[in-house]
């Protein structure tokens, strides 16, 4: 997968929709040099998408152990919020 800055993608955007038509690549569109989204043909009637990557569940199921084991919190994120903007 290629990478493609937010910049570089505003000047290219019909340029890269019509290469992505034709090649089936994918970008990561980054943001100050981190990736913040990926740009990806439909992949509609294709066998098999390019995305996401083989170990994407499993990295999803870990976090999601993680986040399960965390202790919450006992007010909500509304009071937080609210406590954050005064």
């Amino acid at each position: 997968m290629k990478d493609i800055g937010i910049r570089e993608l505003k000047k290219k955007a019909s340029e890269l929709v019509r290469h992505l038509a034709e090649s089936r690549e994918a970008y990561t569109i980054t943001r100050r040099g981190k990736a913040v989204a990926v740009l990806s043909p439909c992949w509609q009637g294709m066998d098999r998408p390019a995305l996401p990557t083989p170990d994407a569940w499993d990295r999803v199921e870990k976090l999601a152990a993680r986040l399960s084991n965390h202790p919450s919190s006992p007010r909500s994120a509304v009071h937080e919020l609210h406590k954050m903007r005064r």
